[in-house]
């Protein structure tokens, strides 16, 4: 059975016909390491358990077995089964080259040898249960990683994202948790949360590093036990969706500063995932342009841009400050006005020295702005801004979206809140 099976946790006695528990442990050790051993005996002796630990158990218990100590050592040696089994995986994956199964990461285009490591890494650790940290500047599409993990792991339930940044407190548990029926004004009908609409799946939390301390306490427990109590219910719930987190933020400094819990960091860093900016992978540039033309030019039905490698080496030398987001913006607006009878790489050039020359791109944002005397709340100044941008993309709210680099049901519950 030892052998042929898929075994990851053997309750082994030393006394017993045939053959002893030692030699069943000298066996384990040699042919299958992978499984956790907990020695059960009723012999107390010392040099006993000695070699038993030396010979690779995980736990020697004396009977009679006190059953709140067997089920901690049981789920001691099945967490040391999975955190052998994710090295295991680790050690297959980068020993090759080449992904398991590519079609988890369709939606990442990329030749650069670096992004590949990260997908590698993905492949190793979706199997995992634990929390995955996505880290990464702005606009670099960590959305699309914590989608990867979520398709790699081959999980049954949704994908369901949460930006954080987007609600309070009380409206992100809200979100989360969901309510029951009275719990608040308003509150006419129970509603269930976005985690229960996760369950089987994975849940994406965006921004993590702008949560407040009372919400990272709040995560912290939710993660650490998986349970969590809609408002005004008196029930607790069980989850067993798997959480992926991303942030811009150096959560390290944040935790040096103050402003973010040490332990819910250290709980968020079991799989930590670094994403290269698009200046580390500039051999993406001209695949993403290319893309990203073909892409816009079916959508508004615009001529397809014919890209010469003159032109791809002009983009591939700009820094791109905002990563892949700000490539893309710069794709619509180079397609949307491109003239038909134009020159192409005159045409790039001259929208590259606008960008350039242009005050609002150049950082001088806070100059070119004038404020009346009362200043404006955050939310007034980003109904303008949707406002001015819908303006300026004729209604169209899914170019709209693109130009506020947010997607177009971020921008559609915006618009439902103004109205």
């Amino acid at each position: 059975m030892i052998d042929e099976g898929d075994h990851q946790l053997v309750l082994l006695d030393i006394t017993m016909p045939y053959v002893s528990g030692e030699e069943i442990l000298s066996h384990i050790q040699q042919h299958r390491p992978e499984i956790q051993v907990l020695v059960i005996s009723g012999n107390n002796d010392l040099d006993l358990a000695i070699r038993c630990i030396q010979k690779g158990a995980l736990d020697y218990l004396l009977k009679p077995i006190d059953p709140f100590q067997l089920l901690t050592s049981v789920r001691n040696a099945l967490e040391a089964s999975r955190l052998f089994a994710g090295q295991r995986s680790l050690t297959e994956t980068f020993f090759s080259k080449d992904l398991r199964d590519p079609a988890p990461f369709e939606a990442i285009i990329t030749q650069c040898p670096e992004m590949f490591k990260v997908m590698q890494y993905i492949e190793a650790v979706a199997p995992s249960d634990q929390p995955v940290l996505v880290l990464g500047e702005t606009g670099m599409g960590k959305d699309l990683i914590a989608e990867a993990i979520h398709k790699a792991s081959g999980l049954d339930g949704e994908f369901v994202t949460v930006n954080v940044n987007e609600f309070d407190d009380s409206m992100l548990i809200d979100a989360l948790f969901g309510h029951a029926k009275g719990s608040f004004t308003g509150a006419a009908e129970a509603r269930k949360g976005l985690l229960e609409r996760a369950e089987g799946g994975t849940i994406f939390l965006d921004e993590i590093g702008d949560l407040d301390l009372n919400q990272q306490v709040k995560l912290l427990r939710l993660i650490q036990n998986r349970e969590y109590r809609p408002i005004g219910s008196d029930e607790m719930k069980k989850t067993n969706a798997r959480f992926v987190v991303a942030t811009n933020v150096s959560l390290k400094a944040s935790v040096q500063e103050g402003t973010f819990r040490k332990d819910l960091f250290y709980r968020l860093q079991t799989h930590e995932i670094r994403v290269p900016a698009l200046r580390e992978r500039q051999g993406d540039v001209s695949l993403l342009t290319r893309h990203f033309s073909e892409q816009f030019s079916e959508q508004y039905e615009k001529q397809l841009p014919n890209w010469s490698s003159k032109t791809l080496d002009l983009l591939s030398e700009q820094a791109f400050e905002g990563n892949v987001r700000e490539l893309k913006q710069l794709i619509l607006d180079l397609v949307l006005t491109f003239p038909d009878d134009g020159e192409l790489h005159r045409h790039v050039s001259d929208r590259l020295q606008h960008r350039l020359s242009d005050p609002l791109e150049a950082g001088d944002l806070q100059d070119e702005l004038v404020f009346p005397e009362t200043m404006p709340t955050l939310k007034e100044l980003s109904d303008m801004a949707i406002a001015e941008v819908l303006k300026r993309a004729n209604g169209k709210q899914s170019m709209a979206a693109k130009l506020l680099g947010i997607t177009a049901s971020a921008l559609s519950q915006r618009l439902s809140r103004v109205r």
